[in-house]
Parts: structure tokens; sequence; C-alpha cells
């Protein structure tokens, strides 16, 4: 096989694990990401290597092999250094920290979770930046350290707001009425007044209302980051797209982008954007820049 063969039959396992990772065939998941490894390595590839450590770290995580993913997790951060990818950096810290939280260091979480939002500051990643503030406050919380949790979380909620990235600012939301719940009014807002120079909203007060689903435009952006950044919620940007191409309800437009966004979920970049409405192609192409 040549040396596009190799790269090709690596991509198309790596598709077919993700795949099957979604559709909950851990097992058969792993054994195609490790076959993909193996040419990826022989190949040179320390990119694609990263990222299928990361992949499979995932799936020991899922398993309940906190060991064995960190352990994946140190060699993709470790890559990832020697290459110079704050991207993929950032994004292996933010999943390291999370398996500190769950085995109960929080400060060592505390630590991993501060680099990877440095990291996201430093190249203006809002999104990436809004998700670890998030986390970093719900940890915050957990140590009764309730001021800092609140401002961390509201400057998450306020750069959610901005970017217009409305169900996630929506998630961040709730979980503030929930600490207010939690914690109780009179504490809240104590909390709240050390921190934030400004009242309390309404909806902190209240449930806020029901909001609408993302439109065309945040669903291709959300989509597209959360596979480059390799969020766990591209699984469920992945499993929307395949629901969207397969409806025969949907505008034909609608369909189509979904078959065009399952395909770069999967690691294609080089896809077709002809039948697409302008608009739609123009912010892929500007995403996948």
């Amino acid at each position: 096989e040549g040396l596009g063969d190799l790269q090709g039959k690596s991509a198309t396992l790596h598709a077919m694990a993700y795949i099957l990772r979604v559709r909950g065939d851990l097992d058969g998941a792993m054994k195609m990401y490790q076959q993909s490894q193996e040419i990826l390595e022989g190949l040179g590839d320390l990119k694609g290597k990263s990222a299928t450590l990361h992949e499979m770290a995932y799936i020991l995580r899922v398993r309940g092999d906190l060991d064995g993913a960190m352990k994946m997790y140190q060699q993709s951060q470790k890559i990832d250094e020697g290459l110079g990818d704050l991207q993929g950096k950032s994004a292996t810290l933010h999943a390291m920290a999370y398996i500190l939280r769950v085995r109960g260091d929080l400060d060592g979480a505390m630590k991993m979770y501060q680099q990877s939002l440095e990291i996201k500051e430093g190249l203006g990643d809002l999104q990436g930046k809004s998700a670890t503030l998030a986390m970093l406050g719900q940890l915050l919380i957990s140590q009764d350290e309730y001021p800092r949790a609140i401002l961390a979380l509201v400057e998450s909620l306020q750069t959610l707001s901005s970017i217009g990235a409305r169900p996630d600012a929506q998630k961040v939301a709730e979980i503030l009425i929930s600490v207010r719940q939690q914690i109780g009014a009179e504490s809240f807002n104590s909390a709240w007044s050390e921190v934030i120079d400004s009242p309390l909203p309404d909806w902190l007060t209240q449930p806020p209302q029901q909001e609408q689903g993302m439109t065309a435009e945040q669903f291709i952006s959300g989509a597209i980051r959360s596979s480059r950044e390799r969020r766990p919620e591209a699984e469920q940007f992945f499993k929307e797209a395949q629901k969207l191409a397969g409806s025969t309800s949907a505008p034909a437009e609608l369909q189509e982008l979904g078959k065009v966004l399952q395909r770069i979920l999967l690691g294609n970049t080089g896809v077709d954007l002809s039948a697409l409405p302008p608009e739609f192609a123009a912010l892929i192409q500007k995403e996948l820049e």
C-alpha cells in the first residue's frame, strides 16, 4: 500500500471507530482506533496519533478505566507539546482535569482547568474558554468557594451570550439557578454581591423560559468547533446531523447540511459544498480555516 493509501485507510478506520462509538460498541471502536494508531505510527503522523490517543482515552474513561485514560491523555499531551499544538494541549488538559475531579483530586483538577483556560484565552477561543470556565465554576462550588464559582459561571454565560451560543448559555444559566437553590438565596445573593457589580437578574429568581433550538448557523459552528477541539459534545452533534440528513420532513438544503456535517465530524474536511446554500458553504469554509 502506498503512503496515500495508508493515510486514507487510517482515516477510514478512524471514522468507522467514531460511528461504532456513537452506537455504543466501545470494544469495536477501540479495535479500530488501535488499527488506525498502528498505521499512524508507521507513517510518523504525530498529530493524527495524538488525536487518536485522545479518542481512545475517552473510551477508557467511559468504561471507568481512569488510570488507563489518564496515561493516554498524558501521551497525547506530550505529543501536542512537542508539536506546539496549543489547541490540542488545551483540550487534553481539560479532559485530564475532569478525570482528576472524578478521582477527588480537586486541587489537581483546578490547576489543569486553569492551564487550559490560559491557553484558550491566548488563542482567543471564546467557546472553549466558556466551557472551561463552566467546569471551573462547578468545581469551585464543590469546594464551597461560591464567590469565585459565581464569577467563573457569569463570565462563561456572558461570553456564550456574546457569541450567540444560546443553548450553551442556557445550560450555564440553569447551573447558576441550581446553585442558588442549593446554597440558599441569602448565601447566593451575598456571594453574588461580592464579585458581580450589577443587580441580581430576574431570571435567577425564577426558571428561564424555554429557549428555542439552535439556528442552522449556530449548529454549523458548534458542530465543527466541537470536532476540531475534540469535545465530548461532538458525538451529540453527529447524532443530530444524522437525524437531519435522514429527515424527510426537513428542507432539502438542511438534509444536505446534515450529510456534509456528518462527513466533517468524521474527519473529512475536503467535502463538496456545492449543493449547500452559499451562506452555509461560506460559514463552513470559514470554520474549517
